[in-house]
């Protein structure tokens, strides 16, 4: 006959038991961290406005939109305090600029214009080496050209060009189905000569053009200075510029 020792099962069960327990309470703590750090979940700010509205968020690039949320962050974009009051045309707006990562020119003056003289035309210098390539078993090899910044290299060829900076903007405009739809400019010398219209650029809203180097020897990138505004937490301004904008968009 068999004999058990119960007492000893029990304190089996009740250490195994609790075993399970901190284990089962640990993966649940790193699986629920593992869950908000990946979904993007964080702690929402304090406000007080009870009306529709969106705020101003700013990234590391210092670039800075408009998102209807109260949460601290938004994928890389800081809240901040300064907010519009939104209805449903400019809540349309509002989620077709931040699908098509589009920026306000008029909120974004600073960042431009910074960008803007950095920007400044150069030279680069044609060159020749050998290029030398497998074909099979084979080893073959070709003379072929690049392009450096470097005046002094041993192999120019004597071919040089203006690297020269142009840049995009955008509009938005309604279609024939009555959707929202992105336009983009053609390229011009500085965003200040973008037509009226255009009222948005993205973030890679620059592009690089090469001229002969004979041509464009007096251009020189145009420094204008900008009228900055002080920001607000109610930015009056740029609710006009949405109301207004909502006006062209029948």
């Amino acid at each position: 006959m068999l004999k058990f020792d119960c007492k000893s099962i029990n304190k089996n069960l009740e250490s195994n038991l609790r075993k399970i327990s901190l284990r089962s309470a640990f993966f649940g703590s790193a699986l629920l961290s593992a869950v908000m750090l990946f979904c993007g979940c964080n702690k929402k700010e304090d406000c007080i406005v009870s009306e529709m509205h969106a705020h101003k968020y700013i990234n590391e690039s210092s670039f800075d939109k408009f998102i209807i949320s109260e949460k601290e962050k938004q994928r890389g974009w800081q809240r901040q305090d300064a907010f519009i009051l939104v209805n449903d045309d400019i809540k349309e707006l509002i989620k077709f600029e931040n699908r098509n990562g589009l920026f306000r020119i008029s909120n974004n003056r600073d960042k431009i214009k910074e960008i803007e003289d950095t920007n400044t035309d150069y030279i680069e210098y044609e060159y020749e080496y050998v290029r030398v390539y497998l074909v099979g078993d084979i080893v073959l090899s070709e003379t072929a050209t690049a392009w450096t910044r470097d005046s002094n290299n041993p192999d120019l060829t004597g071919n040089s060009r203006r690297v020269h900076y142009k840049y995009y903007g955008y509009k938005i405009i309604r279609n024939e189905k009555g959707n929202l739809e992105l336009v983009q400019s053609e390229m011009v010398d500085s965003i200040d000569d973008l037509p009226e219209d255009f009222i948005y650029i993205k973030e890679d809203f620059v592009s690089k053009v090469y001229y002969d180097s004979e041509l464009l020897k007096d251009l020189s990138v145009d420094n204008n200075d900008y009228n900055f505004r002080q920001d607000e937490n109610f930015d009056s301004e740029l609710q006009s510029e949405y109301e207004k904008q909502l006006k062209l968009i029948p």
